[in-house]
């Protein structure tokens, strides 16, 4: 009786191992999809249908089980997928994930010959778990090597050329198929993780957003992770793609995050480090303003022309933009201009207002602003003279009894007088009145009148301490004839009246 119970048992797992084969067999014996055969001769993407339905009918004739023409079609349509240039390792997986495939079978047809007929053809397999090319061949054949004895059976197409050959070729390809692997039910393809902004405060918000695609069966959870801890992102329907925030933390530094990701109820974890990284930068840049193409006088600095503006940041770091600001004695902003790029190496200014035309002379402040991508800023100032015009200089002339002087002064809006200025004053007949020259204002000059005139010519020309130079006009002055003043004189002393 034992030995009957022995029996039984042994026959009975001998029954549940072979089963166990079968099954083992059933699932190794995978699909092969089979995308259309590129035809160079009919352009880059360029199909030949007719040599795709002989490869297809001699893979079934080698016994490997194919993916359905038509769905495959369709599934090409859906991802835009007109060639096999257009595939990528992630669609070779999403074929073996939606069709069952173990392997994806890429036909071209590099050489075709319709008068005489002749073709070469190379395939290449891909396995759909990794993507990676497994297997590949080449063949070339003609009319003229497939050529029967008796004349009967002859090629007369470059398909009736291509048969003999598809089963040599392909059969290799067969062995293959029957023993290649389903594919992971864990695959992915990650588009890219975005953190926003990538440069920020301590303490202020990160934001997100993960673009990932699944062939399979999504994780229950996924986490950006970091040495401050780890955030769980949500998934967004709307845009298919999971979303988180976080603080970041106080400290200055570089923050690399890792993709965290939890199977199923055991929530196995699995890791995908550095996908992405953020800064902290608490510091505001260090911006230093020079600015050249000037003169100093006394205590200021001045111009007539154009500046020089050099600013210097001492904490290279990526920044965000700049603005620069002129404003007057007032305060009022005369000129202004702000960028989103990199701050430049040199400016120049040209005493421009924001119009565009020549500001007064006067006093301006020319103000720097910088910020970072995180948000810190810098500022610099300089307060600097405009002196693009030389003083203006008036004269009068006034005649008592015969006695005329001639009185120079500065007129017009200045911060630096004439350093050097020469003066002519001629009679209406040419004569020559005064000549003289100096460096300081007011002046005058004692002239005799020509009797009779009324009227006389000034010359002035000059140079401020900037190199503005006053140009000589002759300006017509009237001779104005003055009454002369009665001094009044006082008693030496008094006698106080009792």
């Amino acid at each position: 009786m034992s030995c009957i119970r022995t029996l039984y048992r042994f026959s009975l797992i001998l029954a549940l191992a072979f089963c166990l084969l079968l099954h083992a067999d059933f699932v190794s014996a995978q699909k092969v999809a089979l995308l259309p055969m590129s035809d160079f001769s009919k352009g880059e993407n360029g199909v030949n249908l007719q040599l795709t339905k002989a490869v297809e009918t001699s893979l079934k004739q080698l016994g490997v089980e194919m993916v359905s023409r038509n769905d495959l079609m369709l599934f090409m349509a859906r991802n835009k997928v007109r060639s096999f240039r257009f595939l990528d390792s992630y669609l070779v997986k999403k074929i073996g994930a939606e069709f069952d495939s173990s392997l994806v079978l890429l036909g071209t047809v590099t050489e075709m010959d319709e008068k005489t007929p002749s073709i070469g053809l190379t395939f290449t397999a891909l396995d759909t778990v990794d993507g990676a090319p497994v297997w590949s061949a080449s063949e070339a054949t003609s009319v003229k090597e497939q050529a029967p004895i008796l004349g009967v059976g002859e090629a007369k197409s470059v398909v009736d050329l291509a048969r003999p050959v598809l089963k040599d070729i392909l059969s290799p390809l067969a062995d293959i198929a029957h023993n290649a692997s389903s594919l992971e039910s864990r695959d992915y393809q990650l588009v890219g993780l975005s953190l926003y902004p990538g440069y920020v405060r301590g303490s202020q918000l990160v934001k997100a957003d993960l673009k990932i695609l699944f062939l399979g069966k999504r994780p229950t959870f996924i986490a950006a992770e970091s040495e401050i801890g780890k955030s769980y992102l949500q998934y967004d329907r709307r845009t298919d793609s999971y979303q988180g925030e976080w603080f970041a933390p106080r400290e200055d530094g570089r923050y690399d995050v890792d993709l965290r990701f939890e199977w199923g109820r055991e929530r196995t974890v699995e890791r995908l480090e550095s996908v992405a990284s953020y800064e902290v930068i608490n510091d505001a840049p260090g911006l230093e303003m020079e600015i050249k193409k000037t003169i100093k006088i006394g205590q200021r600095l001045a111009f007539r022309n154009h500046v020089l503006i050099l600013p210097r940041v001492d904490n290279l770091r990526p920044m965000a933009g700049w603005a620069l600001s002129i404003k007057d004695e007032r305060g009022q902003v005369v000129a202004y201009e702000e960028y989103d790029t990199d701050l430049p190496e040199r400016m120049i200014w040209e005493g421009r207002g924001g119009d565009g035309f020549r500001l007064d002379n006067g006093v301006y402040t020319v103000g720097l602003e910088v910020w970072d991508l995180a948000g810190n800023r810098s500022a610099a100032e300089q307060r600097i003279v405009l002196q693009a015009y030389p003083p203006k200089v008036e004269g009068k002339i006034k005649n008592i009894e015969g006695e005329a002087s001639l009185t120079l002064h500065a007129a017009g809006f200045y911060e630096f007088p004439l350093s050097n200025w020469r003066v002519e004053l001629r009679s209406m007949t040419g004569a020559l009145l005064v000549k003289g020259k100096g460096r300081e204002l007011p002046a005058t000059f004692d002239f005799l009148p020509v009797e009779g005139e009324k009227w006389a010519y000034l010359t002035v020309d000059g140079v401020d301490p900037l190199g503005n130079r006053l140009r000589g006009k002759k300006v017509k002055l009237q001779v104005v004839a003055g009454e002369k003043k009665i001094e009044k004189q006082e008693a030496e002393s008094w006698v106080p009246d009792f």
